[in-house]
């Protein structure tokens, strides 16, 4: 098994309508002058006419007015990218589109010497940090409309858009009655998560959902179009599985398939925060057996909600049995203690169960990262000894965790807040005291330098966490790939080698 942690838990139509870009004379584009916002603001106008100038994305490219952009701006997960204004936005529909994009944004088209404003690539735009996904007065390629799900059985994979959600991608793979390793949030995209390695209720039994890519199809900086897998470009293959967006745009994504039962078992468990030491003790024993019972999950979290009517904070058990088992002997201690407040164990489906556990949208969002030893003086999420080396069977990746013989545990601290003011002093806030836990899991001898780059939060380095070895890889990798540093320097959002 494996299993997660979450923190505070509990979309939006599309608009019809189109808009053209404004022509914008190039001559206009000093490339010395992209610097600052007013000056962004002009080279973004000359790029999105530049964009709306090629044949291959006719159609494609938005301004503000567009009703399209106003509906991909109000999809987006977290206010911090939800509220930022790109000139415009791409919305491809194939690889050739990207690639269309990516070309004219990296080469100014036949523009000379080519412009260097930044863009944004989102996926699905669920990642928390400020950026990530969306950039202010430049352009953002938005993969929103490559969100396909199609299982080919003779080859025993679904090949999926960077820009499907999973709560769509299992429901379509549930008629054909197979399943890909993926997220444990409907709305969650595909690309982002997997590219972050990726955490999932089958964790254990088979890895992390990147180490479950058979194939990905990548445009480069240049804009060629090329496939990574065990054979063919193996290095980037594996730097992928982890390295996030430091090499290119994946457009598809070919995942293993397997055939699940119909029904899992699980659901959510809370009782009032005196049963704390109690769930403590469960979890601390579950993580023990994690490579033991691969077909569960567990996560244990605490949340809050202010005005919600909880008179404390409620300590919550998230209990997922992947083989439909109620009630196994795994989860015997979790389910004997008394006087749940909450409790909606049941045999379901997997599109319902991960319906269950969606995070509010609409606000800013904080979050934080860090991973322990399984301890009882540090623990939420486990991440088994065999999750961890699963990923060798397909090449390997780049967390640098494959050697570990124990069970890691990962800790996820989350607050989201409806006002931007509060946003300076809750990001201060959170990085003191994730700072204080990590010293404290150092007193205990529990600490760890692994950082999950799906839940890592700005001010921190999930890339180095991986370890030099694997850093200097990614970094050749990139410099092979990328010799120009498109994604270094242009592609500002995420987590880059150059930072690290």
């Amino acid at each position: 098994m494996k299993s997660q942690s979450l923190s505070a838990a509990s979309l939006t139509a599309l608009l019809a309508g189109t808009a053209s870009v404004a022509a914008v004379d190039p001559s206009t584009a000093q490339p010395d002058q992209c610097h600052g916002r007013d000056a962004n603001a002009v080279f973004s106008s000359h790029q999105c006419a530049l964009l709306s100038q090629q044949k291959e994305l006719a159609g494609r490219v938005y301004a503000p007015q567009a009703a399209e952009y106003a509906a991909q701006q109000a999809t987006y997960w977290s206010l911090d990218n939800a509220l930022r204004g790109p000139e415009c936005i791409v919305l491809p529909q194939s690889a050739e589109e990207v690639a269309a994009a990516v070309k004219a944004l990296s080469t100014g088209g036949n523009s000379r010497p080519p412009p260097r404003c930044q863009f944004a690539v989102r996926s699905a735009g669920h990642m928390a940090n400020a950026g990530a996904n969306n950039i202010h007065t430049g352009v953002t390629i938005d993969l929103g409309y490559t969100n396909s799900t199609v299982y080919k059985p003779e080859l025993k994979v679904a090949s999926i858009g960077p820009g499907a959600r999973w709560g769509s991608v299992y429901s379509g793979l549930a008629k054909s009655e197979v399943m890909v390793v993926g997220g444990r949030a409907s709305t969650v995209g595909v690309g982002g998560l997997v590219l972050g390695s990726g955490n999932s209720f089958y964790g254990a039994q088979r890895g992390f959902a990147c180490d479950n890519v058979a194939n990905f199809e990548v445009v480069l900086a240049d804009g060629s179009i090329v496939n990574a897998n065990q054979t063919s470009r193996p290095d980037l293959y594996k730097a992928l599985k982890g390295g996030s967006s430091n090499f290119g745009i994946v457009t598809r994504l070919d995942l293993e398939t397997f055939q699940p039962p119909s029904t899992l078992w699980g659901g959510v468990m809370g009782w009032t925060s005196a049963a704390t030491p109690a769930v403590i003790k469960a979890m601390k024993n579950f993580g023990d057996g994690a490579s033991d019972h691969t077909d569960s999950s567990s996560i244990v979290f605490w949340t809050y909600t202010q005005g919600a009517g909880a008179p404390e904070p409620i300590v919550m058990a998230l209990l997922h049995n992947t083989a439909g088992v109620p009630e196994a002997p795994q989860y015997q201690e979790f389910l004997s203690i008394p006087n749940p407040v909450v409790k909606s164990i049941r045999k379901d489906s997997l599109v319902n169960l991960v319906a269950e556990l969606e995070v509010p949208s609409g606000l800013y969002n904080t979050w934080q990262v860090l991973a322990f030893k399984n301890s009882e003086a540090a623990l939420l999420q486990p991440l088994s000894a065999r999750q961890l080396s699963l990923g060798a069977r397909t090449g390997g990746n780049v967390l640098g965790l494959e050697d570990r013989t124990e069970t890691l545990m990962m800790f996820l601290g989350m607050t989201a807040y409806k006002d931007a003011a509060q946003k300076e002093y809750v990001d201060r806030k959170m990085a003191a005291w994730t700072a204080s836990i990590s010293e404290f899991a150092k007193t205990q001898g529990v600490d760890d330098k692994f950082l999950f780059l799906n839940y890592a939060g700005l001010n921190q380095s999930p890339l180095r966490s991986y370890g030099e070895k694997n850093l200097e890889f990614m970094r050749k990798v990139a410099a092979k790939y990328d010799p120009t540093q498109v994604f270094q320097n242009r592609v500002p959002g995420g987590f880059k080698l150059k930072n690290a």
